[in-house]
């Protein structure tokens, strides 16, 4: 608990010897005052009110759980209150909606799907160095009643018999004026009436013609997440505000604000059903049956996905899927029904979603859900012909919760064999002093989650912890024997970087943040027959040759194969002998001196296993040695680091949803030294150069834009100086390629296209650049100054040099936000379980309750006093709000140089706020002062 005070929020004291001052609460005083202005910390309350004990007082790591703790009932009034609270704000002068939405235009829903938790604010810099909260344009969010809001130009949608473009805004213009028809799904023109927006059949024109209700081509969808509108009839394409109609790519020019009273109705098809692929065809279940049928948003096509079951609901039956039927001859696939039996922890009702493929599979195979004859069933995953109907438009709600592993195993899965979970059973039944433990692969089982498969994600160490141990990539014992390619349990330490993991949710890739191998000859395994018997890489790479016979060298002498590292040629004949792997001495040096004939027309690349050599970006799949994955070995079930292979199922991981976005990496970090990040100097002319990294440092937050494949930060662009070749943030130019920049995944170099062969580069330790970046030539394996961990977000859009779509991001601009599975709490998860919750993940939920609550409404603003005020806002009106708060800075203000305050006046006159900011600040001057606001 904090401060005992009663008082309100504006004036409640602060606890001036925070940990010291405490008192006691009685099990009754705790119900009573959760909801009083007694601020009371929820995790705090689920620690000791709720109890984590085991009914026989041993040791345990999991607990009941659902909506009957106090702890979760808060946490749950808390959404519900804040929701009310924005539900009165005036949107004319406070237009950001509640920032827990998952939609922005659906108001959160407490008994299933996702909430999000704030918990910091995302701040930018501007170009004279002020940090803000990243908010989007305020009048951008502002809808009108039958106008359509162009976001990028502020202009509005007008259109005609002939085109559509924007224009200024002008409620006296009759062809702004619009209406939405829920029924037929079209968008009409007020005057002259009978007239649809239309995309003409075969045309990329949008016009206004004369309504058809059975034209796919007079139907629209809006997304709100994205702001794009899409017919019916290609939803892959956009409209644009010229009025053509394109293939969508996240433009600002396709980004659209639509009447507030259009919505849910022009959402609903996107918010609930499940299409195939760019066809006008969607799951419809009725009478018993499920099918494909024209898309009709009509109840038997609304889908719910339970984020906390994994399972797709309509009422109260769930997809599942059977063996095909015996007795009918030809039927090769298992058929896909509506079950009224939904069992939780049924594989087969279990349901996870590949976004890049846009494949359905669920947890009991590796088959994909697939459309035929009109009919759902299961076939074989393919890349053929096939994968058409394969592919299927999710609701875009039910991510990432959908993409990410089971939220309530809560464990590592492997996806490819989703029964299969990272396993830490030898450690939880071993003695300590046996240390290190190997980590393994098993099927998965609920009821052992929290001893063995059950993980936990640190966020600010990066390190992945079961119990009070951690997952290490390079242990070194005692004795000092490192074991270097199995994957281990290990003393957890937060400096090691073989303990800090990463997650690249593109390739579904763990990653640590060592980045040099400290494998040597002597831990590579001896092959008898010899290195050219070896035909796969981790079998090339993770060997030396055994034989014991020799050949002769230029000189008369005879050289031994015995002992000599296997040389992997990247997937090519290393030479005329046509084998893949040769032992380094023979293959380089072993004809007069010289490589073997054959090496250098074949590719004249290769890498072995101690970390010399390496293939280029277009062979073995994206991979080379140093850039190592976690691995799962399947001839001995253990966890290794193997080269990162973007096709290798062996290396894709689903991580619970819990890790996410937390296990992203947010920051650009240079491989030579993973704890230094890229930082902006704008004291000195606008400066990049390398500095230690640091939470919350407004410096090192970059973004890139696939769009003009620019690496941004406060509406600047990395640039570089064209004499020098120093790097530093410019005005962006779009157009010019000195800014444009694109990242080699496999040999982690990032390079600029305004130089060929020119890349990013740091010269740690070198005093006469002050840790400065510059361009250099010869990027590469090895030259680690010039390699790169870079944003998780960045991916994969940075890899490629042609512009693309804007990336799906699972956060609201100017937020941070944990997303959290509401079934967490309504009892859903606990059944799921048997009550077997893990009491890290409930303690996480809390602490992630608390911090959003601390930051939305301020430290010491309590529970009840959100409840009261919301309902005093409701019923009585927005004066009821303890105060306001103003985002200006001395760039934006009324008066340029000056912060708001309303102490400064000019002529008597008063400063005018221009900035609100979001309507929760007003809740408390500490509320406002988390987003850097003035208090008033």
């Amino acid at each position: 608990s904090s401060s005992g005070s009663t008082s309100s929020a504006s004036s409640a004291p602060t606890c001036s010897s925070a940990n010291v001052e405490s008192f006691q609460l009685s099990v009754d005083e705790v119900c009573e005052n959760v909801h009083s202005p007694t601020k009371l910390l929820l995790s705090a309350i689920g620690y000791v009110f709720d109890g984590y004990a085991s009914d026989n007082g041993d040791t345990t790591y999991v607990t009941s759980c659902g909506e009957e703790r106090v702890s979760y009932e808060s946490c749950q009034t808390f959404i519900k209150a804040f929701e009310e609270l924005y539900s009165a704000r005036n949107e004319s002068i406070y237009p950001y909606p509640n920032p827990m939405r998952p939609d922005p235009q659906t108001p959160v829903d407490t008994s299933s799907g996702t909430v999000l938790f704030p918990t910091k604010y995302t701040f930018q810099q501007n170009v004279y160095g002020i940090a803000h909260v990243a908010l989007p344009d305020p009048s951008t969010a502002i809808a009108s009643d039958s106008r359509i809001f162009v976001i990028g130009s502020q202009n509005c949608l007008s259109c005609s018999t002939s085109d559509c473009s924007q224009a200024s805004c002008n409620d006296n213009y009759a062809s702004q004026q619009f209406s939405y028809d829920p029924t037929t799904y079209q968008i009409r023109q007020s005057s002259p009436s009978g007239y649809c927006l239309t995309n003409q059949a075969g045309s990329v024109n949008i016009i206004m013609s004369g309504c058809s209700s059975a034209s796919l081509y007079q139907k629209w969808r809006y997304n709100p997440l994205t702001y794009e509108l899409s017919t019916f009839q290609d939803p892959t394409k956009c409209m644009t505000s010229n009025g053509v109609y394109v293939f969508c790519d996240g433009s600002l020019d396709m980004q659209f604000r639509v009447p507030s009273n259009w919505l849910p109705d022009i959402s609903t098809n996107v918010l609930h059903s499940i299409r195939l692929g760019n066809t006008d065809t969607c799951f419809d279940f009725e009478n018993d049956l499920l099918s494909l049928m024209a898309c009709n948003d009509g109840a038997s096509q609304q889908f719910v996905f339970d984020a906390s079951t994994r399972q797709i609901k309509q009422g109260g039956y769930c997809l599942d899927t059977e063996d095909p039927d015996p007795s009918a001859p030809g039927l090769f696939a298992d058929i896909a029904f509506m079950n009224p039996d939904c069992q939780q922890n049924l594989v087969s009702q279990m349901w996870i979603y590949d976004e890049t493929a846009q494949t359905l599979k669920s947890f009991s195979g590796d088959n994909c859900l697939t459309a035929e004859n009109s009919q759902a069933v299961f076939q074989s995953c393919t890349v053929s012909s096939l994968q058409y109907s394969q592919q299927f438009i999710i609701p875009f709600q039910w991510k990432p919760a959908i993409s990410s592993a089971s939220s309530v195993d809560l464990v590592l899965t492997r996806e490819n064999g989703l029964n299969y979970c990272m396993d830490a059973s030898e450690a939880a039944n071993s003695d300590f002093t046996m240390m290190p433990w190997t980590v393994y692969m098993q099927e998965c089982d609920p009821t052992q989650q929290s001893i063995h498969q059950y993980w936990v994600y640190n966020s600010t160490s990066r390190l992945v912890m079961n119990g009070q141990y951690c997952l290490d990539a390079t242990v070194q014992t005692s004795n000092g024997t490192v074991f270097n390619n199995t994957v281990y349990m290990n003393t957890c330490d937060s400096t090691s970087p073989s303990q800090q993991w990463y997650y690249e949710a593109h390739t579904n890739h763990l990653r640590h943040l060592s980045f040099t191998s400290t494998l040597t000859s002597g831990d590579l395994r001896s092959v008898a027959d010899g290195c050219p018997t070896l035909t796969t890489m981790a079998a090339c790479m993770n060997s030396q040759d055994g034989r014991n016979s020799t050949y002769e060298l230029s000189d008369g002498s005879n050289k031994s194969f015995n002992g000599q590292p296997c040389r992997w040629c990247c997937g090519n004949e290393c030479d005329t002998n046509n084998n893949k792997c040769e032992p380094e001495g023979w293959l380089l040096t072993g004809a007069s001196g010289g490589p073997q004939d054959g090496y250098e027309s074949y590719g004249g690349v290769s890498m072995n296993g101690i970390g010399d050599g390496y293939c280029p970006d277009d062979s073995q799949a994206e991979s080379n040695y140093l850039s190592n994955c976690l691995a799962y070995n399947s001839a001995s079930d253990a966890l290794e680091m193997q080269p990162c292979q973007a096709d290798n199922d062996d290396q894709q991981f689903l991580v619970p949803l819990t890790w996410i976005p937390t296990s992203y990496l947010d920051k650009m970090r240079s491989a030579y030294d993973a704890s230094q990040c890229m930082d902006s100097s704008f004291s000195n002319n606008n400066n990049v150069l390398m500095g230690s990294c640091q939470e919350g440092s407004p410096g090192q937050v970059f973004e890139y834009n696939p769009r003009t494949l620019a690496i941004e930060q406060s509406d600047l662009c990395l640039d570089y100086n064209k004499e020098n070749r120093n790097v530093y943030l410019n005005n962006c130019e779009p157009s010019d390629p000195a800014q444009q920049w694109y990242y080699d995944y496999s040999n982690m170099v990032l390079y600029n296209n305004g130089d060929a062969d020119w890349c990013l580069n740091w010269s740690p330790g070198n005093d006469d650049n002050q840790n400065n970046l510059y361009l250099s030539q010869g990027c590469g394996i090895g030259q680690l100054n010039a390699q790169w961990f870079i944003p998780s977000t960045w991916m994969p859009e940075i890899m490629d040099t042609t512009p693309q779509g804007r990336p799906y991001q699972f956060q609201l601009d100017g937020y941070y936000s944990r997303p959290i599975p509401t079934g967490i709490w309504n009892g859903q998860w606990g059944n799921a379980t048997e009550e077997q919750c893990p009491i890290g993940v409930i303690q996480e939920v809390l602490d992630v309750c608390d911090a959003s609550m601390s930051l939305l409404l301020g430290d010491i603003t309590s529970l009840g006093e959100l409840t009261e005020i919301a309902k005093l806002v409701v019923n009585n009106g927005t004066e009821n709000m303890p105060g306001s708060c103003c985002l200006d800075n001395p760039a934006d203000s009324e008066w340029f140089g000056y912060y708001y305050a309303t102490s400064v006046t000019y002529d008597g006159n008063p400063m005018v706020c221009q900035n609100h900011g979001p309507w929760h600040l007003g809740m408390s001057e500490e509320a406002c002062s988390n987003a850097g606001g003035s208090w008033f």
